[in-house]
Order: C-alpha cells, then structure tokens, then sequence
C-alpha cells in the first residue's frame, strides 16, 4: 500500500490517496488512473488547458502543486467572474439549520440527472462538492446519512453549472459557517462585512424547518433578526430574497401542515417589509422508507436563474403610422431635402 500512497491521481478534481477519498470511489489499489508522482500527466492536471509540450521533460520541482476542484476563495471567486457571468449566491443560516447539506444536494440531483428541466454541465470547484457529499454515501461507512460541516474562516463559495433548455447557468453559491450568522444577533452591522452578502444577486436566508416545528418562537425571532440586519444595513435594495425552510422530508400529515402553516406566515410577514420575497418548503433527505430526495430543490433553482428581458412592445392605433409618414415627408420637403 506504500507505494499506491506514493502515486497521484491523473483525474482533475481528485486528490489522489493522499486525499483518502477517490473521485471515481474505486480502492486505491485498483484505480486506473493513478500514475507515478511526478509525472508529466500529473502536473498537466494540475495546470489546467497549459499546453503539454511546454512541460516535457520539465524537472518536477519546478511545479507548484494546486488543489485542483476545491472549494473557492474570495480571489478564486473574482477571477471566475473575470472570465465568466455568474449568479451569486448568499446562503445565512446559523449552525446545524441544513445550508450545507442543501448546497451538497443541489449538486448531487444535478449530477444523477435528478432534475426535469436542468442538466448537470460542470463544476471548477467539483472536489469542493464531493466532500461535502462524502458522508452521505455508502463508501463513507455511515451509519446514517450526514454532511460535512462547513468550518470556521472566510466564506468558500461552490460552483456549479446547469444548462437548461436554451443556455447554460452558471452559479457561485457561498457557504460560511453558521457562526458567523449567530454573531449577527448580537452584532447586526457585522453582517456588511459579509463580502459575499454584500455582491449577492439572490439572498437565502435559510430557516429549519425543525425548529419551526419544536420551537417556532425562536426560529422566527432569529430570522426576524438577521431580516432587520440586512435591512438596518442597507443590503436588501432591489434584490429578491428567499426564505428557505430546510429539513421538510422530517414531516408528514399534520406534522407538515403545521410547519407549511407556519413558513406561510412567516412569509407573509417578511412580504410585507421588502417587495421581493419568494417562500420554498425544501427536504434534502429522502422520506422514511422512499429513495427521492431534493424536495423543492428544484424550483428554489428554477426561482435563481436569471430573468430574460421581454421586449416591449407599443400598440400603436390604426392610421397613425400613415399620418406620422406624411408629417415626416412635409418637414423633409420643407427643409429642401428628398424622401
């Protein structure tokens, strides 16, 4: 096994054993794609589009080694957007309320082809994806499904791209830990240091659904506080936000009446202080005893890609096109010119 551990892999996005997790989910031992340390193939991976005969026989030292398909930096993100468009995307939530989870599910019903109008097209920060995914697959060795928690620091930001009926879309989804959104009760201006809060195209503010249910009192109150801190800070303007209530695959009957019940209000109250406010019921796990899952997810995407805009068109009455041609021709006559 030492010598597997002493190889890399040549698929980009894959850390190879070092990272202990294969992409492809093979046994180090048997994966194909691992090649000897070093070599021309690894470090052209690693480099991206370079073109490969500007690096044979280059000595290995030379090379910088890049985690290829991780997760985004704040730089990472600016130069993506010099090259690219792209919605971003501010998920807030305090800790343990399902944002990660939601971010990594996104991926996976992309990636399974589990959507009806859109279609997987590509990741740069596909690692990024994949860990977090990792818990909640049966190569983990989990009991029971989870998800990676996202760690303290400055926000990382996930990309995803997905191609719809005409075009494709390319998405920047900011994930920080939960944290820093607690902070914000006790300290609301801090929330204009989130650089990503600050250049969002779309707000999540995000609300779990178990906790609607358990304790309602304190899930409205925190999203009601986080609310008046984008508010009191100016970072609403003319932007839609989104209330997402998570975990709605935990309910059913009653149970989900009372939480649908509940989100509806809580809706309805934030309607009222900012004009563009869309409410989504989403559950990233599958149902007791069913194998779908994604509850919502799609339609929380469909309601993020960017908005065509319609031409306008102006009625104009019968008659008055012949009428505004001849009071052009008399004032051309008039000026000595030829129509």
């Amino acid at each position: 096994m030492s010598s597997v551990l002493a190889k890399q892999c040549r698929q980009p996005g894959c850390g190879g054993p070092a990272s202990g997790q294969c992409l492809e989910h093979f046994p180090f031992d048997e994966c194909p794609n691992l090649i000897e340390s070093g070599a021309a193939e690894v470090r052209l991976a690693a480099l991206g589009d370079v073109d490969a005969e500007l690096f044979v026989g280059e000595p290995a030292a030379e090379l910088v080694q890049v985690s290829v398909g991780a997760s985004f930096g704040q730089l990472d993100c600016d130069a993506f957007l010099r090259r690219r468009d792209a919605v971003i995307v501010s998920l807030l939530a305090g800790p343990e309320a399902g944002k990660t989870t939601l971010i990594a599910t996104m991926y996976e019903l992309a990636r399974r082809r589990g959507y009806r109008d859109l279609r997987f097209a590509g990741s740069d920060s596909i690692r990024g994806f994949e860990e977090r995914c990792h818990l909640s697959r049966h190569v983990s060795g989990a009991e029971h499904a989870d998800t990676q928690r996202t760690r303290g620091g400055p926000p990382q930001f996930l990309h995803l791209r997905l191609a719809g009926q005409t075009r494709s879309f390319d998405f920047l989804l900011a994930d920080r830990a939960g944290e820093f959104v607690t902070r914000v009760l006790a300290y609301p201006d801090s929330i204009a240091t989130f650089p990503e809060v600050v250049r969002a195209d779309h707000l999540l503010l995000l609300v779990d659904g178990s906790e609607l249910f358990h304790r309602a009192p304190q899930a409205n109150s925190t999203a009601k506080r986080v609310f008046q801190a984008l508010e009191q800070n100016n970072l609403l303007g003319s932007r839609p936000l989104h209330i997402v209530v998570t975990k709605k695959d935990m309910f059913s009957g009653i149970e989900l009446d009372k939480v649908e019940q509940r989100a509806q209000r809580l809706g309805e109250f934030f309607s009222e202080r900012h004009r563009l406010v869309h409410l989504h019921l989403t559950g990233a796990r599958a149902r007791a005893g069913e194998a779908e899952f994604g509850e919502g997810i799609e339609e929380l995407l469909q309601a993020l890609l960017p908005r065509e805009v319609a031409p306008m068109y102006v009625a104009v009455p019968t008659g008055l096109t012949t009428h505004l041609d001849d009071a052009l021709s008399r004032f051309m006559d008039a000026l000595g010119a030829r129509v």
